[in-house]
C-alpha cells in the first residue's frame, strides 16, 4: 500500500495507520493503553506479542489461537460486554489482514459487535494532535481487502443507520460501476449486447435493461409489461439501482466469471445487512435508490421462510 505507515483519514477526525512490514508502533502505545487485536487467527509468533510489555494489556479477539501465558494478555473468541472491564483509559485497535475473505468478515463482524456493545469506545481512542484521533492500526500484509476494511470502519463510525445504509449502498454501487467502466464486458454494438445478438434473451436491444411486472397466479405468463426501463436515458441508468448493478446474465457470467457478483462475497453487504435486507438489495430491479433504502429500513418480524415464500422483499 502506498504511504504505508502514514495517517489515513477514516471519517471526521478519526484516522488509521496501515503498514505491511514490521512497523514501530511504540510511539502510539503506553502503560495507559489497551491494544485490542482482532484477527481470525493469532500465531504464537505474532508481532503484537512484542508490545505486551509496552501497554497496560492486550485484548485478543480471535476464534483460533494458541494461548500465550502472559499476565496482561487476555483472549476472547468474540466481542462481548465482558470485554469492557479489560479496557484502560486509552484504546487502540490493531487489525491483521490477509487474503482470506473469512478473516476480513470475522474482523468486520467483530468490530460491529464491539461498537454495538461499547458505543463509548470511540471516546477512548488515542489523541495524536489537536484535531486527529488514532482509531486503528492495520497490518494489511498487502491485502487487496484493505479498502473494504477502511470503508467498514467508516460505516461503523456513522451512527445514524439511514446514513450508514446510504454510505454502504453508494460505496458498493461505485465499486460495481468501476468493474464495468471501460471494459464493455456486455459487448454492446449499436445498442445490442452479446446476449441480444446471440438471441440468448428475448429483448432485441439494450440488453437486460427491460423492466417488467409479475403476473397474477391465474395469468398464463410469469412476467408481463416488458419494456425498456424508464430509467434508461441516453444509454445510461438515471437512478442508482444496486439490484441491477449486481445482475449479470448467464452468458456474461459464463464468459467472465469474475462478473458473477455475490452478496456473500461483498464485505459491506455481507456484514452489515441481515438476510432479509440482502434479499431487498438483490431482487428489486428497476426501482430507485430511494425506494430501496426506504425498504431496507422496514421492520419485518416474519419468519424468514414465510418472508421469502411470500416475496416480501419486493417493493410494491
Amino acid at each position: 500500500m502506498e504511504n504505508a505507515g502514514e495517517l489515513i483519514q477514516i471519517i471526521d477526525n478519526y484516522y488509521a495507520i496501515c503498514y505491511q512490514k514490521e512497523h514501530n508502533i511504540n510511539k502510539y502505545l503506553n502503560s495507559d493503553t489497551t491494544l485490542i487485536y482482532i484477527s481470525e487467527y493469532l500465531d504464537a509468533n505474532s508481532e503484537i506479542l512484542k508490545y505486551v510489555e509496552r501497554v497496560k494489556n492486550i485484548v485478543v479477539i480471535s476464534k483460533k489461537y494458541k494461548k500465550v501465558s502472559k499476565e496482561n494478555l487476555v483472549f476472547y473468541r468474540n466481542a462481548n460486554s465482558k470485554l469492557k472491564k479489560e479496557l484502560a483509559d486509552k484504546v487502540v485497535i490493531l487489525l491483521e489482514l490477509n487474503e482470506n475473505y473469512s478473516n476480513s468478515r470475522y474482523i468486520v463482524k467483530s468490530l460491529i459487535e464491539l461498537f454495538d456493545r461499547m458505543p463509548e469506545l470511540a471516546e477512548k481512542f488515542v489523541d495524536l494532535e489537536t484535531d486527529k484521533t488514532l482509531a486503528t492500526i492495520i497490518k494489511d500484509n498487502n491485502s487487496k481487502q484493505i479498502g473494504d476494511i477502511l470503508n467498514a470502519f467508516k460505516a461503523i463510525m456513522i451512527k445514524d443507520i439511514s446514513k450508514r445504509n446510504e454510505f454502504i449502498y453508494d460505496t458498493v454501487c461505485d465499486y460495481l460501476d468501476s468493474k464495468f467502466k471501460g471494459c464493455n464486458v456486455c459487448d454492446f454494438k449499436k445498442d445490442k449486447c452479446v446476449a441480444n445478438r446471440a438471441h440468448a434473451i428475448n429483448n432485441n436491444i439494450m440488453g437486460c435493461c427491460h423492466s417488467f411486472g409479475y403476473a397474477k397466479f391465474y395469468e398464463p405468463l410469469f412476467i408481463k409489461n416488458i419494456k425498456v426501463c424508464q430509467y434508461m436515458q441516453n444509454r445510461t441508468c438515471a437512478t442508482k439501482n444496486i439490484s441491477c448493478k449486481l445482475f449479470t446474465c448467464r452468458l456474461v457470467k459464463k464468459q467472465h466469471p469474475e462478473f458473477n457478483f455475490k452478496i456473500k462475497r461483498i464485505l459491506l453487504l455481507d456484514c452489515f445487512f441481515t438476510q432479509k435486507q440482502q434479499d431487498v438489495l438483490q431482487y428489486n430491479y428497476f426501482r430507485t435508490k430511494e425506494q430501496i433504502l426506504e425498504k431496507l429500513q422496514e421492520k419485518n418480524k416474519d419468519m424468514y421462510l414465510w418472508y421469502i415464500c411470500n416475496k416480501k422483499y419486493r417493493i410494491q
